[in-house]
């Protein structure tokens, strides 16, 4: 059954006889500032009204529509004094609705899946997640504007405002690219106090860092300031560092933590756990486990150093930023699909759902789910280095990550099927093709490599020493960058003329570029 793009039937039958006059007083963006509250399916925008009800409504079976059961399970504002009279009204009406929809004629030779929601057939941003901890939900689906909407339903909305800099991602998402996502202080300040009841949390995020160069680049960050923070998840070159401040005494009784949240714990460098494609991290704390950081559903980090405290050193009047600091000098390049806070620290099999459910998913019913499993096999078990960055036209063509993005490059393990530039059929033939003659379905794909070592091959690339994040310092022994064009290639020395291939990107912004370029020449040892 295929959901009705235009809000006619909606209007009548179910906005304008209830939603609108019963719930626009808190659950609409014209309520006033102090009562409102999210999804706003009684916005007096029949459009904004439609989009926040199509998830709370259930096509196949109207009594478990959310707003159905609101009203029968829960006495949510009951409007005539009798919640189950209310409740069946709704009901009727969705049943109404979901009557008045044409079903869609499916080939009887394809799998199909019997979920019937509003959001079937358009992209959903995963299913079956483990959200009854969640307390903050960041899934940009708006698309335009300059408001980022936390759509969780728990109060305050930490609506999050974008500056010119940021650009809305299809498929759901947005890219910073050089600008920040920032809530005010007084509705950031719902994270303060629920994690002091709480003592424990967890930072769940969906990313795609634009490279593998930034330092100290804030990720999700609770802070105010360069050297005040509550909590951070930053990137340093191929790390994820996670800063947060406790009240956490040493063995001498001093603070364990500082203001700024050090020390971070961070993902091992010999790991290179963060990479420039489509990743699924969390960061969770609780004080008997202290500070851990999973990397698509795999646990990354080593003990933490730092002993286990509580919130009661928090600040209340920080902010709560995505790709930034609260001081613009954090500043993060990359893409993020999907930002969430829990309060609660998620185990790992909650961790692993939430990886499973994926992100900005079509979802096809068995078919998709098992394309979705691939892909997230090979999230979880990159072949670091095979095909990293390749990109299907001429090496002196040169795209954006972004503009790879949109055209469904293939930039390393798990590229999104809901942005791929193919659909679902070429999608199975090519995997078909993968596992009937892998031989030539590989060898076709093999080619790519030759663009790295053209870039290898030039002549005119520049040689710059690399990073070495553990030592923070430049090393020549470490890393080499080389840059051909804007196209970077990393490799590792390993000594005796050997070296191995790390990762290859496009440095898509001038900052980037500028960033690499201002390293040091490298030569080799004399």
């Amino acid at each position: 059954m295929n959901s009705p793009t235009a809000a006619g039937q909606f209007a009548s039958l179910i906005h304008g006889p209830y939603l609108e006059p019963f719930c626009s007083g808190c659950h609409s963006s014209q309520a006033p500032a102090n009562s409102q509250r999210q999804p706003y399916h009684g916005d007096p925008n029949i459009d904004v009204a439609y989009d926040a009800a199509k998830t709370k409504i259930n096509l196949d079976t109207p009594a478990n529509s959310q707003i159905v059961t609101k009203l029968r399970l829960e006495n949510h504002n009951c409007w005539s004094g009798n919640c189950a009279a209310d409740a069946q009204d709704i009901e009727d009406a969705i049943t109404a609705f979901a009557n008045g929809i044409t079903p869609t004629q499916v080939d009887p030779n394809l799998v199909f899946s019997k979920a019937l929601k509003l959001t079937d057939g358009t992209i959903a941003s995963g299913g079956n997640r483990y959200e009854d901890a969640q307390i903050a939900l960041w899934e940009f689906k708006t698309g335009s504007g300059l408001v980022a909407y936390d759509t969780s339903g728990v109060d305050p909305a930490i609506d999050l405002n974008l500056s010119q800099e940021v650009t809305w991602y299809g498929g759901w998402g947005i890219t910073m690219n050089g600008g920040i996502a920032r809530g005010t202080t007084t509705a950031s300040s719902k994270v303060h106090d629920i994690f002091q009841e709480s003592g424990e949390f967890s930072i769940e995020a969906w990313v795609i860092p634009a490279n593998v160069t930034q330092e100290m680049a804030r990720i999700v960050s609770y802070s105010a300031g360069e050297q005040a923070r509550n909590f951070t998840l930053q990137q340093t070159l191929y790390n994820y560092d996670f800063l947060l401040r406790t009240n956490a005494e040493d063995a001498n009784g001093d603070s364990a933590t500082t203001l700024n949240g050090d020390p971070q714990l961070s993902t091992p460098d010999a790991l290179e756990a963060l990479q420039a494609t489509l990743q699924h991290v969390v960061a969770t704390y609780d004080p008997v486990n202290g500070r851990r950081i999973y990397v698509n559903g795999v646990l990354s980090t080593d003990v933490d150093p730092v002993p286990g405290g509580t919130f009661s050193s928090w600040q209340d009047n920080m902010a709560f930023i995505l790709g930034n600091e609260a001081s613009s000098d954090g500043l993060w390049e990359g893409t993020l699909r999907l930002v969430a806070i829990h309060r609660r620290a998620l185990d790992e099999s909650q961790i692993n759902q939430n990886f499973d459910a994926g992100v900005g998913e079509s979802l096809l019913g068995e078919q998709g789910r098992g394309l979705a499993q691939v892909r997230q096999a090979a999230l979880r078990h990159p072949a670091r280095g095979e095909h990293q960055s390749a990109r299907p036209q001429r090496p002196d063509v040169v795209l954006s990550t972004a503009q790879q993005d949109a055209r469904g490059v293939d930039r390393g393990p798990g590229p999104e099927l809901a942005d791929a530039h193919v659909d679902a059929a070429s999608y199975d033939k090519m995997y078909a093709a993968s596992i009937n003659d892998p031989e030539a379905f590989w060898g076709e794909h093999g080619k790519r490599i030759d663009w790295i070592k053209l870039a290898l091959q030039d002549p005119n690339a520049e040689l710059h020493v690399g990073w070495d994040g553990k030592k923070k310092r430049y090393d020549r022994s470490h890393r080499v960058a080389l840059v051909s064009g804007d196209y970077v290639v990393v490799i590792r020395l390993s000594g005796n003329q050997k070296a191995q291939f790390v990762t290859a990107y496009v440095a898509d912004s001038s900052r980037t570029l500028a960033k690499i370029k201002g390293s040091p020449k490298w030569g080799p040892s004399k």
